[in-house]
């Protein structure tokens, strides 16, 4: 999750702090209960790191521009910006794209973490 959350921090600098804390605390409460209290589909064994990699793939997916995210500029560019005096400050995520992206890992998290379970 760690190096998800480093890489995705080029793209979106402002969500990746916040999405990597929304992802660990949902891991670390669901994979516990998915091994204890459920049940998976027979013959369909899971690996947590599978399922954590297919809840990363999808936050990857839905947190772009084509679902209304706006990527901004890795950190080295805007000390590239600096020197060339166009600079900005670095800008916080807004409450439309926090909402849409905490409803997307809702959305994450059913479809990878919960994908196989049979009850």
């Amino acid at each position: 999750i760690a190096s998800w959350a480093e890489n995705f921090k080029d793209r979106f600098p402002t969500l990746s702090d916040q999405l990597k804390k929304w992802t660990t605390d949902t891991c670390e409460k669901a994979l516990p209960f998915i091994r204890n209290e459920c049940k998976e589909a027979p013959g369909i064994p899971s690996v947590d790191g599978n399922l954590v990699k297919a809840y990363l793939r999808m936050l990857d997916t839905f947190i772009s521009a084509r679902h209304g995210f706006k990527p901004q500029d890795p950190p080295q560019d805007n000390k590239d910006k600096e020197a060339a005096g166009k600079a900005q400050p670095p800008a916080k995520a807004d409450k439309k794209e926090l909402a849409l992206a905490r409803i997307y890992c809702a959305f994450a998290a059913i479809w990878s973490l919960g994908a196989n379970l049979h009850e």
